[in-house]
C-alpha cells in the first residue's frame, strides 16, 4: 500500500469506477466541464481555508460555495485530522482522494467528508464515501466512524449534510461489485 499524488499505471480511480452510475453522461459536455472546473476550484479554496492558507479573493463563481463551507466548518469542525490526500491501494489497484477527515465539535467520532457542489444528490456518493473508507482503512490503517457528504449551495444558504454511515458493510460490498464490473468490462 502506498500514498502518492498521482494515480499509478494499472490503477483505477474511485470516480472512474462509479462514473457509469453518476448519470454525468446525460449532462451537456460544456456545462459538465465548467461545473468540474468550478468544483475543483471550490475544493482548492476549501482546503486552503482548513489549512489557514486562504488569502486573497475567492473566485466570484466559487464565493457562495466557499462561504457556506467556511460557516459550516467554523460551526462544526473541532479538528482536521487529515487534509485531502490521494490514496493508492496496491491490493485493489484502486486510487481515490478524499476531501477531509475531521473530528466534529462535541464528538470523538472520526468523520470522512466529501465535499460536493452539484445541487442534485447522487446515489453514487454513498458508494464513493464507502470507497474512500476502504482506502483509509487499507492504506492508512485509519478507523472511520462516520461518512458524510457536505453539499454546498449554489445560492445563498447553508451547507447540507448527508450522512452515509447507516450500513457501511453493504456500501463497501456494493462498491466492490461496481469495481468487479468495471474490471470485467475494462480489463
Amino acid at each position: 500500500m502506498s500514498t502518492r499524488d498521482q494515480i499509478p499505471p494499472g490503477y483505477v480511480s474511485v470516480t472512474e469506477v462509479l462514473a457509469p452510475f453518476s448519470k454525468l453522461h446525460l449532462i451537456d459536455p460544456i456545462v459538465l466541464q465548467n461545473a468540474a472546473d468550478r468544483g475543483t476550484r471550490v475544493h482548492k479554496w476549501c482546503t486552503m481555508y482548513v489549512l489557514n492558507l486562504l488569502f486573497g479573493e475567492v473566485d466570484l463563481d466559487c464565493r457562495i460555495y466557499v462561504e457556506a463551507f467556511k460557516r459550516w466548518c467554523d460551526k462544526y469542525v473541532d479538528k482536521v485530522l487529515l487534509e485531502p490526500t490521494r490514496l493508492n491501494c496496491d491490493q485493489y489497484r484502486l486510487s481515490g482522494e478524499f476531501d477531509l477527515f475531521v473530528q466534529l465539535k462535541g464528538s470523538t467520532n472520526r468523520v470522512l467528508i466529501d465535499i460536493k457542489t452539484p445541487q442534485q444528490a447522487s446515489k453514487s456518493w454513498q458508494l464513493q464515501t464507502a470507497a474512500y473508507q476502504i482506502l483509509m482503512e487499507k492504506v492508512l490503517c485509519e478507523e472511520v466512524d462516520q461518512r458524510m457528504i457536505l453539499q454546498l449551495p449554489k445560492f445563498e444558504g447553508d451547507a447540507k449534510v448527508i450522512m452515509h454511515d447507516q450500513d457501511s458493510k453493504n456500501d463497501k460490498d456494493l462498491f466492490f461489485d461496481a469495481l468487479r464490473l468495471h474490471r470485467y468490462y475494462n480489463g
